[in-house]
């Protein structure tokens, strides 16, 4: 057995959304000279690093994340390999052509487009790739329960990032109406088959729109 760390380090100056969102930043609260021991304050939000986005993202009504059956968050996965450097638009023709055809149902989509390359990168979340709705719509109706990508947003990063407007129909929302939770600003997906056993469990937080997680790969 093998497990594959597919999760960014975090660190202080680490990439983040902006405004409204806060940076991720460590504040040293005890020391061993002090108090015997070492004890640290760490400022982030649910969407730092890599992370789970879920529906309560969008809906203050939707199921929060120590809600969502812990089974969402392991399986049975296969990778697509779409390189951003062919297209930063994935599209359901690109999908198809990338073997989508054959997710079968409850099985884990990861997305690999090389875009972690850029993890730091200030052009990392504005010129991130991303799904078209089509192309949410399309791997909804494959059945998968989760799905997952080496990009810091789902949807196109030009519809909105420190606000998103009323009439827009995002991809995310194709996700979320599925109840399909959503693994964003994951690394090192070169190192895949096509085929692996994936986690990335969430914290237990109450009405969590989302949570930090620690996703592997795990092959046998």
């Amino acid at each position: 057995m093998k497990i594959i760390d597919l999760s960014g380090e975090y660190t202080e100056k680490m990439w983040y959304y902006g405004e409204p969102y806060t940076p991720y930043s460590v504040k040293d609260l005890a020391c061993v000279d002090k108090n015997g021991y070492i004890a640290r304050e760490y400022t982030l939000t649910a969407h730092t690093g890599t992370h789970i986005e879920n529906s309560a993202h969008w809906s203050e009504n939707a199921q929060g994340i120590s809600e969502t059956p812990i089974e969402k968050f392991a399986g049975n996965a296969r990778l697509l390999y779409l390189p951003f450097s062919e297209s930063k638009e994935i599209t359901v023709k690109r999908l198809k052509a990338a073997g989508a055809d054959d997710l079968e149902k409850d099985e884990i989509c990861i997305i690999r487009t090389n875009w972690d390359s850029f993890w730091n990168k200030k052009e990392y979340v504005s010129e991130s790739p991303y799904i078209t709705v089509p192309a949410a719509e399309y791997l909804v109706s494959k059945g998968i329960k989760l799905v997952g990508m080496d990009s810091p947003m789902i949807g196109d990063p030009n519809d909105g990032i420190s606000s998103v407007g009323a009439d827009l129909v995002l991809p995310d929302y194709k996700f979320s109406e599925a109840g399909i939770p959503i693994i964003l600003g994951l690394v090192n997906l070169s190192s895949l088959p096509e085929k692996f056993f994936f986690t990335a469990f969430p914290l237990k937080l109450h009405n969590g729109e989302g949570s930090p997680c620690r996703a592997t790969a795990i092959t046998f």
